[in-house]
Parts: C-alpha cells; sequence; structure tokens
C-alpha cells in the first residue's frame, strides 16, 4: 500500500473555493481503480491547515491518478489558493 499526506496551508480569503475544488477532488478520486481511501481533513491546531490523506493499492495506480483529467484541473486550481507552498510526503506501507 502508498500512503500519500498532502498538506495545505489555504489562505483565508480562499478557504471556501479551495473547500469545494476539495470535494469535486475527493468525489472523483474515491472511484479511481486502486483507491483504498481519500480524504480531505481540517486541522484541529493550525488555522486554514487542510490535508488529504490518500491510500493506493501500489505505486502504478497512484501514478495513474495523477494523471486523470480530474487531478490535472483541480489539484493546479487548488495550488492557487495556498498561502504556501504544499507539503506532500508519500511512504509505503510496511506492516
Amino acid at each position: 500500500m502508498i500512503k500519500v499526506v498532502a498538506e495545505h496551508i489555504v489562505e483565508e480569503s480562499r478557504v471556501d473555493e479551495f473547500l469545494e475544488a476539495g470535494k469535486k477532488m475527493v468525489a472523483a478520486s474515491v472511484k479511481d481503480p486502486g483507491n483504498v481511501y481519500y480524504t480531505m481533513n481540517k486541522s484541529l491546531d493550525v488555522p486554514n491547515k487542510y490535508t488529504i490523506l490518500e491510500c493506493w493499492e501500489n505505486n502504478d495506480v497512484l501514478q495513474a491518478h495523477m494523471n486523470t483529467p480530474h487531478f490535472k484541473e483541480l489539484c493546479p486550481l487548488m495550488g492557487t489558493m495556498l498561502a504556501e507552498d504544499a507539503k506532500l510526503s508519500i511512504y509505503e506501507e510496511l506492516y
């Protein structure tokens, strides 16, 4: 299993817009082949911090997800709403 943690600090004035795009990303991504889960999460500690937690069966299906029309449209759009660069971490589940 491949796990992805994508952390975003969103400009305060664009939170609603970010969440709208994020909702579309989640709805489309959970239908991608090989997706185990894909969720949007709000930090309880850091204002305007939202983290997408993803799990994929393997790296090949993750790469396929990153080439889907919804990813290519929504990921750059969501990136325009950030107060700082997103932090992306990718993990391989060991046990």
